[in-house]
């Protein structure tokens, strides 16, 4: 894997897509309802986008990990994460999960296997992209957002507040600004650029080859 990655690249092309919206509303300031609606059908769909591209970006990764253990043999770091992150799940019990059999947990190839299966069904259920978001869905691929961008971290959790406000009150509050949110979605597009790298990082580096 190299970056930018797939992921990368269909969310700058929906993103531009997703721009669209905005069409005929003024730069700072919204004069109408409809202009305000269009603003935040804009941050949903941003939202949208973003966690899309983070769910993708564990899935491929994680995917990539597994391919390379069970036909070269090779163990990357995003291996390494996701069994660990694994096996202290499956002594978690606030975590649910599908428990993995002592006879199992025996054998690596076929545990780092059952690893990834039960990291796509967290994948599945995922809603969002507050910290704990970014948490659960990053660090099993050998990923801590908060550490290879806070900026970008924050910039996420505050965009998952601003949608949560969105999504859960039927009001018109004209709060936020066309230039405003093209400006905070840009920032945390541009920043993402630092997940990716990360995240194929994490692939490229093995820790050793497995017999």
């Amino acid at each position: 894997m190299k970056t930018p990655t797939d992921s990368y690249k269909r969310l700058k092309k929906t993103l531009s897509d997703i721009k669209t919206i905005l069409s005929r509303v003024p730069p700072l300031f919204c004069e109408t309802d409809l202009q305000h609606l269009k603003v935040q059908s804009y941050v949903l769909l941003c939202h949208a986008a973003f966690e899309e591209y983070i769910e993708e970006l564990s899935r491929s990764v994680s995917n990539k990990a597994i391919e390379l253990l069970n036909t070269e043999g090779i163990i990357t770091k995003s291996l390494v994460s996701m069994t660990a992150w694994e096996t202290i799940a499956q002594i978690d019990e606030n975590i649910p999960r599908k428990k993995i059999k002592l006879d199992v947990a025996g054998n690596f190839k076929t545990f780092a296997n059952a690893s990834k299966v039960n990291l796509h069904k967290q994948i599945d259920e995922n809603h969002g992209i507050r910290k704990d978001n970014q948490k659960s869905l990053l660090i099993p691929i050998g990923v801590d957002p908060e550490a290879v961008d806070f900026a970008t971290f924050a910039a996420l959790d505050s965009l998952g507040v601003s949608r949560g406000h969105i999504a859960h009150k039927v009001k018109i509050q004209r709060e936020h600004t066309r230039n405003a949110i093209l400006a905070d979605v840009d920032t945390i597009f541009r920043g993402l650029q630092s997940y990716d790298a990360a995240s194929c990082e994490c692939i490229k580096l093995r820790m050793q080859v497995a017999n």
